[in-house]
């Protein structure tokens, strides 16, 4: 039934000596429910951060990690120094650099064909990934062997280093 003609039922069967108490009961209920309630602190209130500079410390970071132009030959060599280590076979590597003028960076890729067991493979790449902070996977496509065991892949990483000044070769 509907809780107002409840109440009107009440009113006119019992009177106001009934119905009074019984609200009162209810206010008296619905009271102590907000009162033990759990109270939900409000929220802290964040202190006011200076953009430009926290853009600029990261901006600073990033060029910090930049390999040096005349480094990236050096480097390019410790990466395939590391996939003989790992007992992986490399095809023909394309390289490429490019400058990204937006950035004021530059981007120098080695694509190449990778050959030789899954795991060989994965440490390869965790091994090189950490030992380069420069560098990335920009691309990587697995395909399992179904003769043997072996995997191959095509990886591309990508360093990034510092722009080249003048005319990009």
């Amino acid at each position: 039934m509907n809780l107002r003609l409840e109440l009107e039922l009440m009113l006119r069967r019992y009177g106001w000596q009934l119905v009074i108490p019984l609200l009162l009961a209810v206010a008296a209920g619905i009271v102590a429910l907000i009162q033990f309630a759990p109270q939900t602190a409000l929220p802290a209130v964040v202190q006011a951060t200076d953009g430009s500079r926290q853009l600029e410390i990261h901006h600073r970071a990033f060029r910090a990690v930049l390999v040096p132009r005349g480094e990236l030959e050096a480097r390019q060599g410790e990466v395939l120094d590391a996939v003989a280590r790992h007992g992986l076979t490399v095809g023909h590597i394309d390289y490429a650099a490019e400058n990204r003028v937006a950035g004021q960076f530059g981007l120098a890729t080695l694509q190449m064909p990778l050959r030789g067991s899954y795991a060989d493979l994965r440490a390869f790449i965790a091994a090189v990934l950490a030992a380069q902070p420069a560098l990335a996977v920009e691309d990587l496509a697995i395909q399992r062997n179904t003769l043997d065991s072996a995997v191959e892949a095509r990886l591309k990483l990508a360093f990034f280093t510092e722009a080249v000044t003048g005319p990009s070769r």
